[in-house]
């Protein structure tokens, strides 16, 4: 059988989650020792490089326990501003010059997850060395209907429109 890496990559997403215990605490190194087995399976069905293998293990991991595709993109300290619009339209400024980001969001929830992440605590995530301790501006657009699903009050808005440029459309 052989499946796309994508495809591939969410197969280890959802068995790593599905066999998470949520009632205690998990060390990143464990998320990885569960990563590395689950991949090692896949590894051996889908005949999977060396280098494909590496990849799969850190972009299940940032999944899992950081900022998904936005990472390495808060890792890279050339990169100044990041803008989201939706799963598909990532945009990075470096040199003063905006380009649009090669990867998205797998899906439309996996946004709203990294969203809610990123803006419920700031705080929280720069002391969990989530964010480098560097200016960085996040833009996004949050769709209406997410406002309305009351995950950001009108006045939470306010205040992270504020302190992290965020647009509401």
């Amino acid at each position: 059988m052989h499946r796309s890496y994508e495809e591939i990559r969410e197969t280890v997403h959802e068995r790593i989650l599905s066999g998470i215990d949520y009632s205690v605490e998990l060390a990143d190194e464990e998320i990885l020792r569960l990563i590395d087995e689950e991949t090692m399976r896949c590894a051996e069905e889908e005949q999977l490089t060396l280098s494909q293998m590496r990849t799969l293990r850190q972009e299940v991991f940032y999944s899992i326990r950081k900022l998904d595709v936005l990472q390495e993109l808060v890792d890279d300290p050339g990169i100044t501003e990041i803008m989201i619009n939706g799963t598909e339209n990532i945009f990075i400024e470096r040199n003063g010059k905006t380009t649009r980001y090669a990867r998205r969001f797998t899906s439309r929830q996996k946004l709203e997850d990294v969203i809610q992440l990123i803006f419920c605590n700031p705080s929280r995530l720069s002391c969990s060395g989530l964010f480098p301790q560097k200016p960085l501006i996040f833009t996004a657009f949050i769709m209406k209907s997410i406002a309305h699903k009351r995950l950001f009050s009108h006045e939470f808005c306010y205040k992270i429109q504020r302190r992290l440029h965020v647009l509401t459309i």
